[in-house]
């Protein structure tokens, strides 16, 4: 994702938003990200901001509650 330089949109090939997977005792749950993240698509134009969001809520958020 962070060497993408294809033609077709980056929304269009991954369809992923601005939220995150977990499983927390055998339930999948889903966290937004940002604020609306839900509706808000991983583009080539906000993809890094997308990986510092995902790896900061890995690794800082994630370990808060």
């Amino acid at each position: 994702m962070m060497n993408y330089k294809d033609a077709t949109p980056l929304e269009e090939i991954i369809q992923r938003t601005f939220t995150i997977d977990i499983e927390i005792f055998n339930e999948m749950r889903t966290f937004e990200l940002i604020p609306g993240g839900k509706e808000i698509y991983v583009t080539k134009e906000n993809h890094l901001d997308f990986i510092d969001k995902y790896v900061e809520f890995l690794f800082v958020k994630q370990c808060e509650n």
